[in-house]
Parts: structure tokens; sequence; C-alpha cells
């Protein structure tokens, strides 16, 4: 059983889910605004903000731009993005449905629609969004960074890796992507270059938690677990150990597992579910006097 790393997927151009911004899932507060008060360059400054993850200044501009003209379709498509960023995948998957027939911004829908599919787990209906926004454009680093994903899961190794290079081939400073490539190689066993990728992942945004994490596991299969631990804080401990823990058990190394599991029911209790449940999954091989353990409570995996 592999353990998963954590796949970043950008809710917008530019974006890593939820650094510097709201939580994903978190609702973002509607701003009243005034249509007298649009200015022409209000989604030209709404894209750069949402570059920068500032989300409710991102739709108060494309708001006041809508509010001015409830037709404009690329403040459709920046409102679309905020709700794929910070909200309901399934919504902004009909955000972006309802403006794929308006050209000045129909490709760009498309992606949108494909990654609001890939962030609900529904994986067909966002291959048939990416695979035709790419048909007509093949400049969407987005995109081919879904089609990643996709392909991760499906176990098609050489598809995946070449559809996360065409997303570095656009946006070499892409962290996610990187982070992604990593998870990649984590899945099948290649820990060295899933490090690697992590930490190209981390070079180009520091503050990417889930490349952090990521490299924490790459580590950890590696049996660096000192290593794997270095410099995290206090409120990523309990789940750090945990995780490094879970890791040691797969590798067979019990009492290091053990050892790992107890530290993290320390360093935090409300963390306890979790390690607790490794500790008695561990004692229970221990008792039946099994070697290779053919499930317990992973590290957290999925889409963001």
């Amino acid at each position: 059983m592999a353990v998963l790393g954590i796949l970043a997927l950008s809710g917008c151009a530019g974006l890593v889910n939820g650094e510097g911004g709201p939580v994903p899932g978190a609702a973002v507060p509607a701003v009243a605004v005034s249509p007298q008060a649009a200015d022409p360059h209000d989604l030209d400054a709404a894209e750069r903000a949402l570059a920068v993850h500032h989300y409710v200044q991102a739709r108060a501009l494309a708001a006041r731009v809508a509010a001015r003209n409830p037709g404009d379709a690329r403040a459709r498509l920046i409102e679309a993005e905020v709700i794929l960023a910070t909200g309901d995948p399934d919504a902004a998957a009909r955000a972006f449905a309802a403006l794929t027939a308006r050209p000045a911004v129909a490709i760009r829908a498309l992606q949108g629609q494909g990654l609001a599919h890939l962030k609900a787990g529904n994986r067909q209906a966002a291959l048939s969004s990416l695979r035709r926004a790419l048909a007509r454009d093949d400049g969407l680093w987005r995109a081919w960074n879904g089609l990643g994903v996709l392909y991760d899961a499906r176990r098609a190794w050489t598809a995946a890796y070449e559809s996360y290079a065409r997303a570095l081939a656009i946006r070499p400073d892409a962290g996610e992507v990187h982070n992604n490539m990593g998870v990649s190689f984590l899945l099948q066993g290649r820990y060295r270059e899933a490090q690697d990728a992590f930490e190209r992942a981390l070079s180009y945004d520091p503050e990417l938690r889930l490349a952090r994490a990521n490299l924490r596991l790459a580590l950890a299969w590696q049996g660096r677990y000192d290593t794997a631990l270095l410099g995290v804080t206090e409120r990523e401990k309990a789940r750090a150990l945990n995780d490094t823990g879970f890791v040691a058990l797969m590798r067979g190394e019990h009492a290091t597992a053990e050892a790992l599991f107890r530290r993290a029911i320390a360093a935090d209790p409300r963390y306890n579910p979790v390690a607790v449940g490794n500790l008695v999954y561990l004692e229970d091989l221990r008792r039946l006097g099994a070697v290779s353990p053919p499930s317990a409570i992973a590290p957290e995996a999925g889409a963001n």
C-alpha cells in the first residue's frame, strides 16, 4: 500500500490552494459595490489579486464590473475562479459551464470547468473538459497539471510525467506542478526523485505547505526520519510525527513507528484518534505476528 502525498490544484492562475488566502471551502464574503465606481482597469487588478490569493479583493473588483455590465464574460470568469479557489467545486463547475459558449473566455472556462470537476472527484468529466481546452490552446499550464493528476490516478505514470513536463515548459516556476510531479514519484516508490521535486517546489514557493509535508514523506520513505522532522512547527508536530510513524510502520520498522506514534499522541491530544488508531493497529500486528500491514490510518491525501 503506497502512502499518498497531497496534490496541489490551482484554483486560478498562479494560485496555490489556500496559501495566503482563505481556507478552501470557506466562503468569500460578498462585497457591496457601486456600479458607478467601476474602473476600466478593474479586471486587470482583479486578475492580479487572484494571482496573489487576495480573493475578497478579486471578487469585489469583478463584482464592480458585473454590476455595471452584467454580461461581462471576463468578470464572470473571475468570479468563477474565486468560487473554485475558495468554495464549492460543483458550483464553480456550473459557473464555468455558463461561460463555455462565450468566445472571449470559452477556453479558460473549459479549463476551469475541468479543474472544478477534478476537485469534485468527477474524473471523466474533468478529463473531457481539460482535453477540449487543450485542443484549442495547448499553452494552458493549469490544464496540463490537471491532466497529470488524472493520469496519476490511472497509474499512467509516463503520461502523467509528460503532462507535468508540458506544464513546466510553460510555467517553470509553478511550485504546485513540481509538487504534483513529486507525488507521482512518491506513488511509484521513486523516493529520491520525489524529494528532489518537492525541494524544487519549495525553492519556487517556500510557503507551499503541501510540498513541505510531502517532502517529509519522501525523506521518511528513505529512512531519514530525523531529517524529515527537522523544522516542524508546534502546529504541525503531531501530524508530522504520526505520518512519519506511518511510513516507518510500512517499512516494517515497528519500534521506530511505535516511538513516533507515542510522540504524536503526547504532542497534541486532539490528534489522539489518528495516532492511537495506528498504535493499536501496530500492537495488533505484533500480537498476530504479522509482518506487512495491509492497511492502517494513512496520512491524509487529496487534491486541492
